[in-house]
């Protein structure tokens, strides 16, 4: 998947967990800008996670030009729930 060409929306638990990791708007749209890796998620098929240096989106395309985040976590954590 490439998220060139995509916007990136996100629910509302994303925008909470956002909050509390602390995460700027401009870091969140730096990463599905620019990702270092976007692969799909391994437990959750359908979904998809958009990795930078810093931040992990996970979530999955609605239609061709639109991906919504549903959490995001810091990268090499593993885990959304830390």
């Amino acid at each position: 998947m490439d998220t060139t060409g995509m916007t990136l929306t996100l629910t509302r638990h994303a925008m909470h967990t956002a909050a509390v990791k602390g995460f700027t708007p401009d870091q969140i749209k730096d990463c599905f800008a620019n990702p270092k890796k976007v692969y799909p998620s391994k437990s959750r098929p359908g979904q998809y996670r958009v990795v930078n240096k810093d931040i992990c989106i996970v979530g999955a395309p609605v239609s061709e030009t639109e991906f919504r985040g549903i959490t995001m976590y810091v990268n090499g954590s593993n885990s959304p729930k830390e």
